[in-house]
């Protein structure tokens, strides 16, 4: 069989919470990715695949967890509202507003953050006065050569920065 296996046999939930216990340990405590993976039977290539996404999948997990709190108090609600006599919630024309003006489900939020990660990316690390310092002579020392010289965009991307920005500071 190949390709993925179904959600109730993946076991990706029961490694990101081994690796959340994890990583809540202290550092001089908490042993290697290597002996997790032993430990749990799996690969540390796959357990650091989930370590550089627990953050985004811990954030997930709380929203679904507090959309269904904000479901049972809902219909907590609805129900002692039934029970009185009075409504709930948009009806008739306000709840067409409500469309209207892009007030929209949580299936709709959550498709919406999914396209999104689709398209994130880790931001750059932000340098120090003095990094940039060197990185603006090194770019003027290209920018002034004599001899032959590599691309921008090679020279760049050897000193971990964008050619644009590289640009900017000659």
């Amino acid at each position: 069989m190949s390709g993925r296996k179904p959600k109730e046999e993946s076991r990706a939930t029961e490694f990101r919470q081994r690796l959340m216990a994890w990583k809540q340990t202290p550092e001089s405590m908490r042993p290697s990715l290597r002996a997790l993976g032993r430990e749990v039977g799996t690969s540390h290539q796959l357990l650091q695949h989930y370590l550089d996404g627990l953050e985004i999948w811990h954030a997930r997990e709380e929203l679904a967890r507090r959309a269904r709190e904000c479901q049972r108090i809902t219909e907590n609600l609805r129900a002692q509202t039934k029970v009185r006599g009075l409504t709930l919630g948009l009806t008739g024309n306000s709840a067409k507003r409500a469309r209207i003006e892009g007030m929209g489900t949580y299936e709709t939020a959550m498709e919406n953050l999914d396209k999104a990660m689709m398209h994130w990316r880790r931001p750059r690390p932000w340098r120090s006065s003095h990094e940039r310092e060197i990185i603006r002579r090194l770019a003027f020392w290209w920018y002034t050569a004599r001899d032959e010289r590599p691309s921008a965009r090679a020279w760049a991307r050897s000193l971990v920065i964008s050619h644009t920005w590289m640009r900017k500071r000659i």
